[in-house]
């Protein structure tokens, strides 16, 4: 959603910069407020609102929210801490959205002329987050 000055107004990405994912607040030269996190193997950058996937981990089932310290990198628009290789004192605090399973993945062994045939389908299941806070 957009208002008339072009200027994106919703929680979302912005439609007025051609062929990219970035938000309003970049393109604009506006305040952003970034962290690289790492989770698994995975390493994902993330601004408070984004909302991503994550591989699925033990929370209690009464768990609201998740937090993430293995922060490597947090900017704040104008000052950038790096961290070797985690920034001390930074975290990441989501909101658990829910669990969900990803794209089906189908797996076939084939041996020609054996009659040799064999198909096994698998769903990875991921844990949905929404960022709420980074603290640097």
């Amino acid at each position: 959603m957009q208002n008339f000055q072009g200027i994106c107004v919703a929680d979302d990405f912005c439609w007025n910069w051609p062929t990219t994912s970035r938000r309003c607040a970049r393109h604009l030269g506006g305040f952003t407020l970034y962290a690289i996190i790492e989770n698994g193997a995975h390493q994902y950058r993330v601004e408070p609102g984004t909302r991503l996937d994550l591989q699925l981990q033990d929370v209690a089932d009464d768990a609201k929210t998740l937090t993430l310290d293995k922060v490597l990198m947090v900017s704040d628009g104008g000052e950038v801490k790096v961290g070797a290789p985690y920034v001390d004192g930074a975290k990441v605090t989501a909101s658990i959205d829910s669990e969900i399973k990803g794209d089906k993945i189908t797996i076939v062994k084939f041996r020609r002329r054996k009659n040799y045939r064999r198909k096994q389908g698998h769903r990875q299941g991921y844990l949905r987050v929404r960022i709420d806070k980074i603290e640097a």
